[in-house]
């Protein structure tokens, strides 16, 4: 358009790998040039080697600042995430934007951002059968079972190891948060945080329907770690 440019991107460098699963967290660099900007939305496309989409998102995540109020020469960082589904292949993309005119869905033409290699996580449909078992799985909403932990200690730190099964990927991501506790209730560890399994960054957008997940988690123990659970 001649109202407003796509004049750069910030955070795509972060990700020129990226989990199948994950978030692609960004912010476009809008500038507007006139004193009557029109409305507009934006557009963020996934794109495979075919130029089929494979993952988008559209729409204008600041509502309290539409385009149409902006004044001329303003220079604004626009963010956008791109949910990119557990079930996209590895492989190389495109990451690709434009703006839609509103009313009316003109759009304007597509700008390259960046390419990206979509990565995927390896996937087990098999129990561990090495965890200690729940005496009752816990059902975590409508998405998991946390179905088995293990417990390895060191001097100065413990690791807990969960076993998750799945029902299907749960969004937006989620953390972990693992307390220790001491005899009086007080929290004096808690290493909280994205999953992390053993095969390195576990999201859980990249969980998978039926699979089993392992969970690990490095507790660092208190001075006086005789009266804590």
């Amino acid at each position: 358009p001649t109202d407003l440019w796509i004049v750069g991107v910030n955070g795509v460098g972060a990700f020129p790998v990226a989990l199948a699963g994950s978030d692609l967290d960004m912010q476009i660099v809008l500038q507007n040039t006139t004193s009557a900007p029109r409305q507009y939305d934006i557009t963020v496309a996934l794109m495979d080697q075919d130029n089929d989409t494979v993952a988008f998102w559209q729409g204008w995540p600041l509502p309290d600042y539409p385009t149409e109020k902006w004044t001329r020469d303003a220079i604004v960082r626009v963010p956008v995430v791109v949910e990119v589904p557990a079930s996209v292949p590895a492989g190389s993309y495109r990451l690709v934007t434009s703006l839609l005119e509103q009313p009316g869905d003109i759009i304007h033409t597509e700008i390259d951002l960046a390419d990206v290699t979509i990565r995927t996580r390896p996937v087990r449909y098999e129990r561990n059968e090495s965890g200690i078992a729940l005496p009752a799985s816990v059902q975590i909403g409508t998405h998991a079972k946390l179905i088995s932990y293990d417990l390895f200690r060191t001097h100065e730190s413990s690791e807990l190891a969960l076993e998750w099964k799945v029902r299907q990927p749960l969004r937006p991501q989620h953390h972990i948060f693992v307390h220790m506790i001491d005899a009086h209730g007080a929290i004096v560890s808690q290493p909280d945080g994205p999953p992390m399994s053993d095969a390195g960054p576990a999201p859980t957008g990249s969980w998978r329907t039926g699979e089993y997940v392992p969970t690990y988690h490095k507790i660092a123990l208190p001075t006086e770690n005789d009266a804590i659970h």
